[in-house]
C-alpha cells in the first residue's frame, strides 16, 4: 500500500471514529473529538476524589463522578447508533431543517457506517460531473456530491450510467421470467437448480413449491422497470412437461420478472473505464450480481484503495470489446 494510501486511511479512520466493535449488532466507534472531554473530566475527577474530605468520599459520590467520565462516551454510542434515526439520518430532523431552509442541496452525511459509507436512497443520479474527461462527483434530484471515484454498479441500467460519461458499454438488460407453484409434494425436495441446456428451461425446490423459468431472453427496450408478460406460462408449461412430465399436475400460483444485465462474452466488466479518470466499472454479471457481491465487493475495494487487487482480474478488462465497445484498452492500474 502506498504512502498516500496509509496517510488516507488514518485521516479517515479520525474523521470516522475508533473502532469499538458492535452493541446489539450496531457498529460502534468513539469520535476522537470526545476523547479530549473524556480527559478532562478524569483529571478533574481523579484532582476532586484526591483532595476531598473522608466524609465526602462516598460511594454513591464516586459513582457520580465515574458517570460523568464516561458520559461523553455512551453519549457517542447512543447517538452514532440509535439518535440518527430521527435526528442526524439523511431524513433526519438536521437534514429536513437545513434543507426547508435552503442551506443545503443534499442531505450532509452527518453519521456513517463502520466502514465509512452513507447510504442515500431515492436519490436519482442525473448527470456526472466531469472536467477534462476525469469524473469528479455526480449530480443527483437531490444536489451535488463531489467524488473522486464514482463506481458504475448500476446493474441493468449499467449502460445509461457509462453514457454520462461518454461510454458505449455493451452491457444489454435482458428480461426473463420466473414462475413458482403451489405446493407441489409430487416432487420430493430439496432439488438444486436443474437445467435444460438445449431449450434453457430450469427449475428447482424451493420450500414446498417449485420455481420454474422458460429461460427467456428478450429485449423490452428497458432497463429499469420490467412488466410482467403472462403469456409467457405457456411457453414454460410447454418446455417444463416435455423434461419433467410429473409436473403437468402442478398449478402455477405467482411469478415475477427480472432483468439480467448480458455482456457478449457473458463475463462481467470490471475496472478502470477506458478513456475516462475516475470512473471504475463493476457491472456486467448476468443476473449473478447478488450472487458474486461478495468478493466483487472485497476485490473492488482492494483496488480502489491499495492501487490493486489481490486476484487477477484481467479477465473482467473492459477494454477487452475494443475501441467501439468500451473505449480502448489502457491495461493499467491506479493509486488514490
Amino acid at each position: 500500500m502506498t504512502r498516500a494510501g496509509w496517510r488516507h486511511r488514518w485521516r479517515d479512520r479520525w474523521r470516522r471514529g475508533l473502532p469499538l466493535g458492535r452493541l446489539f449488532g450496531f457498529p460502534v466507534a468513539l469520535n476522537p473529538s470526545w476523547l479530549p472531554l473524556g480527559a478532562l473530566l478524569a483529571v478533574g475527577y481523579g484532582h476532586l476524589v484526591g483532595r476531598s474530605r473522608p466524609g465526602l468520599a462516598t460511594p454513591a459520590a464516586y459513582a457520580i463522578g465515574l458517570g460523568l467520565v464516561v458520559l461523553p462516551f455512551w453519549v457517542s454510542i447512543l447517538i452514532r447508533t440509535y439518535a440518527w434515526i430521527v435526528i442526524l439520518g439523511n431524513a433526519g430532523l438536521v437534514n429536513r431543517t437545513l434543507q426547508s431552509l435552503g442551506l443545503i442541496g443534499a442531505p450532509l452525511p452527518i453519521l456513517y457506517s463502520e466502514l465509512g459509507v452513507t447510504i442515500a436512497e431515492g436519490m436519482a443520479v442525473t448527470a456526472l460531473a466531469m472536467s477534462n474527461r476525469r469524473v469528479t462527483g455526480v449530480r443527483t434530484s437531490q444536489g451535488a456530491i463531489a467524488a473522486p471515484i464514482v463506481v458504475n454498479a448500476a446493474g441493468p441500467a449499467a449502460a445509461r450510467v457509462g453514457r454520462l460519461a461518454g461510454l458505449d458499454l455493451p452491457v444489454h438488460p435482458r428480461r426473463r421470467h420466473i414462475f413458482f407453484t403451489e405446493p407441489f409434494p409430487e416432487i420430493p425436495g430439496p432439488v438444486p437448480l436443474t437445467s435444460d441446456v438445449t431449450s434453457g428451461f430450469y427449475f428447482r425446490k424451493d420450500m414446498e413449491q417449485v420455481l420454474l423459468s422458460p429461460g427467456d431472453v428478450e429485449d423490452i427496450g428497458e432497463d429499469f422497470d420490467v412488466p410482467m408478460d403472462w403469456g409467457k406460462v405457456e411457453e414454460l408449461v410447454r418446455k417444463a412437461i416435455h423434461r419433467l412430465p410429473i409436473i403437468a399436475d402442478a398449478r402455477i400460483a405467482g411469478g415475477w420478472a427480472g432483468l439480467r444485465p448480458l455482456t457478449p462474452d457473458d463475463h462481467a466488466i470490471i475496472g478502470w473505464a477506458p478513456g475516462v479518470e475516475g470512473f471504475f466499472l463493476a457491472v456486467g454479471f448476468g443476473g449473478h450480481g447478488f450472487q458474486h457481491s461478495p468478493a466483487t465487493g472485497r476485490y473492488v475495494a482492494e483496488w480502489l484503495v491499495d492501487g490493486t487487487p489481490s486476484l487477477d482480474l484481467s479477465l473482467f478488462d473492459p477494454g477487452r470489446f475494443g475501441a467501439g465497445r468500451c473505449g480502448a484498452a489502457t491495461g493499467r492500474t491506479r493509486t488514490r
